[in-house]
């Protein structure tokens, strides 16, 4: 799940939105929003509902990795 922290920061920057201010949009903490950037913390359901709202992505989109490409041979 270490790509959650990772695709939120992104999403954040893609929006030009500080981790203050989305932080006001889902009633956290600017410190809140650090630690899911940074995987040390998982936001629950409800805040994750809200983030995709916001970026106007879907849940798998958020959660999950891009696909690799795989090569046969």
């Amino acid at each position: 799940m270490d790509y959650l922290g990772q695709r939120i920061k992104a999403l954040r920057l893609e929006k030009e939105l500080t981790q203050e201010e989305l932080a006001v949009q889902l009633n956290v903490t600017k410190a809140t929003i650090s630690l899911y950037e940074s995987n040390k913390r998982v936001p629950p359901l409800e805040k994750l509902l809200i983030i995709i709202d916001i970026f106007e992505v879907t849940i798998d989109d958020l959660v999950k990795e891009e696909e690799k490409d795989y090569y046969c041979l």
